[in-house]
């Protein structure tokens, strides 16, 4: 679990991580911020960076993630990471979760994509 700091000041602004989905294999990207961090990027740039440490440096093969179903905050940055999502769940954390996974060989693809849109532009 790393801390998450405001990079102009230091401020904490919460928490991400790579760990087990509640207890069991499958490996959970996870974060949790301060109200005062929400609407400003910083969950998204968490995400893609422990995503890419998961797949590039731990050598993972796939993600997952849940959150609450209200939660439309999370849910969106889960599909800007190009997570799919697989569904309404019951059980993890216990209660009812959206659950979203992704994969490393769509991972690889995705960030193929983007980088040669970004070298044609």
């Amino acid at each position: 679990m790393w801390a998450i700091e405001d990079k102009p000041t230091g401020e904490f602004l919460g928490w991400g991580a790579l760990k087990d989905l509640d207890g069991n294999l499958e490996i959970e990207v996870g974060y949790g911020l301060r109200p005062e961090a929400w609407g400003r990027g910083v969950a998204t740039e968490v995400a893609r960076e422990l995503v890419r440490y998961g797949f590039e440096d731990l050598g993972l093969e796939r993600i997952v993630a849940v959150t609450q179903p209200p939660n439309m905050a999370s849910r969106n940055v889960l599909t800007k990471l190009g997570m799919t999502y697989l569904g309404l769940v019951n059980r993890y954390y216990g209660r009812e979760t959206t659950y979203f996974e992704l994969l490393r060989t769509d991972w690889k693809r995705r960030r193929a994509s983007v980088a040669r849109r970004e070298g044609s532009g």
